[in-house]
């Protein structure tokens, strides 16, 4: 249920561009001399920041009161094929560094996410609105996570790297899955990094290409 965390970072990267909209500042801001894709690209910086933290508070918050009252540092060096659920993992990963890296894939996700709330904001003058349709977009992913694998069949490729599944390190480190991409086999891991970077790359294009539109010469 990790995924939950992407409820508080919809709300919190929610304004970052709807309320300027909504009030009419944005075209008094964007023509300032510091110029319109200077203050796109903070407030984008700003979006990145702002979603690594609220991940790392998350990572922070679940090692020491999920983690330490109840476990142990016993097996830290253990490879990870030695946990049933990762038995047929790909990688060679010892437990601590699966654990590194799950946190870092929960980072990148986590960006991801806040990049697409942010082109829904750039979008709306509602923050209310854009938190709406961010959250709508997040538990529609879990909807169809949660159907059966007879419904899901068309949709197969959609749901494997949908938010439900995607940013579960289980989902991505544990099994040998492989695409088929023009004859060449892709692992999961590496097809899930092309997706995600190639949705954040067009939330970050449509922002800019929104927001040089409403500039005001």
């Amino acid at each position: 249920m990790q995924f939950l965390l992407f409820v508080p970072l919809a709300f919190i990267i929610a304004p970052v561009f709807a309320v300027e909209r909504s009030s009419g500042m944005d075209n008094l801001i964007l023509s300032s001399r510091h110029g319109r894709k200077k203050i796109v690209t903070v407030k984008l910086l700003s979006v990145l920041v702002a979603s690594t933290i609220v991940v790392t508070l998350y990572l922070a918050a679940t090692f020491l009161f999920g983690f330490l009252p109840h476990g142990s540092l016993h097996g830290w060096n253990a490879a990870i094929q030695s946990i049933p659920t990762y038995a047929r993992s790909m990688f060679q990963f010892k437990a601590w560094q699966l654990a590194l890296a799950g946190a870092a894939w929960l980072i990148f996700t986590g960006a991801v996410y806040g990049l697409i709330v942010s082109f829904i904001s750039s979008r709306m003058k509602s923050q209310m609105g854009t938190a709406g349709i961010s959250l709508v977009l997040l538990f529609v992913n879990v909807g169809l996570a949660a159907m059966g694998d007879t419904v899901l069949q068309g949709i197969q490729p959609l749901m494997d790297f949908g938010l439900a599944n995607v940013t579960l390190i289980k989902e991505v480190f544990s099994a040998h899955k492989l695409f088929d991409v023009f004859g060449v086999s892709i692992s999961y891991p590496v097809m899930a990094v092309f997706v995600l970077t190639s949705i954040a790359a067009l939330a970050i294009f449509g922002i800019y290409q929104g927001q040089r539109s409403r500039t005001v010469a």
